[in-house]
């Protein structure tokens, strides 16, 4: 945080430093302050989707999935080739429980981006979700060893492996995986918010309680 201030000190009117501040006090629960700073990032570069996206994942982080949802559409809308958005909009759609079309959505993802494993990591995550487990296992096995132990630990959560997650999570953790930072707020691991495992967890990342 220190770091991100300190750029923003010296350029007021740097998008990337306001965009990534927002998404990391997102990602550890203060997300009063995010709010003003992500909407900042977009009047600064109102054309790129970036920091639209970005606004969807303050929402999704504060498990506002109608708010992310409307954001991920806006960056589809402005660019259909982004196929990131088709990801987190599947996520958003899924955690409303709107399975068939977070599969159907992340499904396009998936063709637009010649089946990039980032993209059936999405797809295997929300046919998990929709209790297609089998069908979601099929997807996943052919792409573990692509995947960041951080992905992998999100499919096994959604598969119900709670064992398989934790212990994946705790490898993400010694491998300093992508967004650990936010591992307390993200909602595809709410389920183990209450676990002894999880919450030693985040002690040991330094992050405060989910």
């Amino acid at each position: 945080m220190r770091e991100f201030r300190t750029a923003i000190a010296l350029n007021p009117n740097h998008e990337t430093a306001h965009r990534w501040l927002s998404a990391f006090l997102a990602g550890i629960g203060r997300d009063d302050e995010a709010m003003p700073i992500a909407l900042r990032a977009i009047e600064l570069d109102p054309i790129s989707v970036l920091p639209r996206m970005n606004l969807g994942i303050v929402h999704l982080l504060a498990w506002r999935y109608e708010a992310a949802e409307a954001e991920f559409r806006r960056v589809i809308e402005k660019d259909s080739q982004f196929v990131r958005a088709y990801a987190f909009l599947a996520t958003s759609l899924s955690f409303q429980g709107r399975h068939d079309e977070a599969i159907a959505t992340v499904r396009i993802g998936v063709e637009k981006s010649n089946r990039h494993a980032m993209l059936l990591f999405s797809l295997c995550f929300c046919t998990a979700r929709a209790g297609r487990l089998d069908e979601a296992r099929a997807i996943f096995d052919p792409i573990i060893a692509e995947l960041d132990p951080f992905y992998e630990a999100t499919v096994y959560a959604a598969l119900g492996e709670d064992s398989a997650a934790l212990d994946t999570l705790e490898r993400a953790a010694d491998a300093n995986s992508d967004w650990l930072y936010s591992v307390g707020r993200q909602p595809w691991f709410g389920q183990y918010h209450s676990h002894p495992r999880f919450i030693r967890l985040l002690e040991l990342l330094k992050l405060p309680p989910a």
